[in-house]
């Protein structure tokens, strides 16, 4: 039900921000066929503008569940392989 929800919410906001949606996608297209943008496009584009201004959601409680469960970065490193 989540995923309908979702695709649904994507599916309105291609149909109501066309214009800035295809304005601040950064990605390619082989071919445009509509001025509607896919819900592909539109997730793409809500990801970037979210990555872009994570710091601005540092009191949202999204943001302290993504920090949380980050990957860390270890220092250790894999041994050479020839």
């Amino acid at each position: 039900n989540f995923g309908c929800i979702a695709t649904g919410t994507l599916q309105i906001l291609a149909l109501n921000y066309n214009e800035t949606i295809w304005q601040r996608y950064m990605g390619w297209l082989r071919t445009v066929t509509s001025n509607v943008p896919s819900e592909e496009v539109v997730q793409s584009v809500i990801q970037q503008e979210y990555y872009h201004n994570f710091s601005a959601f540092s009191t949202d409680a999204i943001y302290g569940i993504i920090t949380a469960k980050a990957r860390r970065h270890h220092e250790c490193q894999l041994p050479l392989v020839a």
